[in-house]
């Protein structure tokens, strides 16, 4: 991928960037600063939030106006003046969206991503030409998440109020005890028989039902 680190001062790239609605850690509207970006691939990454050099910092990691959420912690070896200047990134989170999977990357296409956007940042404020070497090391697997307006989307199959027959359980039980209740009466069982009977009717429509149930629910899920 063909990074550059660059300023946001172009009128285009301004407008670009504020029209993706970033906000920094105290929720206020983010001012576009500075970005590495493979305008080819839509791919930017920016700084957001935290604090001094060498403790954690928030990074976002723009992909198809997709945001991957990413904390770094960054460390630097001699001196940009004598031209030895080696900056080291610790990645120790990885938030990736769901959505972003549902286009069709993979964690490994991220992860690559990640590597090649910082090694062409480099650091903060420091030209990348006066840096010698950019050293990654990611300690974390990617996280998945799933953002406030995927959580509908994304909600769990087997709740409830995801029944594929509209919560009719308690119906198709009652229906199951009337029907015991004709049998035990034309065939003259004891109240003790009837009862046995009925339970039996209500286990097995019951089995039955959540059987169909889950067959739908995976076939659901698949699709």
């Amino acid at each position: 991928m063909d990074f550059i680190y660059e300023r946001i001062e172009k009128e285009e790239d301004v407008e670009y960037f504020d029209s993706l609605k970033f906000e920094n850690i105290l929720g206020k509207k983010l001012e576009p600063l500075w970005w590495v970006i493979d305008r080819d691939s839509d791919v930017f990454l920016f700084f957001y939030g935290g604090s001094a050099f060498g403790v954690p910092q928030k990074y976002g990691l723009c992909i198809n106006k997709e945001l991957v959420e990413v904390e770094a912690l960054g460390r630097t070896k001699g001196e940009r003046l004598e031209s030895n200047l080696v900056v080291y990134w610790i990645i120790n989170k990885i938030d990736i969206p769901v959505s972003l999977i549902k286009k069709g990357y993979v964690e490994e296409d991220i992860v690559y991503i990640i590597e090649k956007a910082f090694t062409a940042f480099g650091l903060l404020g420091i030209n990348r030409k006066d840096i010698m070497d950019v050293s990654i090391e990611i300690t974390v697997s990617p996280k998945i998440i799933k953002r406030d307006s995927e959580k509908e989307e994304y909600k769990d199959p087997l709740k409830k109020k995801d029944d594929p027959f509209n919560g009719t359980l308690f119906i198709v039980m009652m229906i199951s005890l009337i029907v015991g209740q004709i049998i035990s009466s034309k065939c003259n069982l004891e109240l003790s028989e009837s009862k046995r009977l009925n339970y039996l009717f209500a286990l097995v429509s019951a089995l039955i039902y959540w059987a169909i149930y889950y067959i739908i629910k995976k076939i659901k899920i698949k699709i």
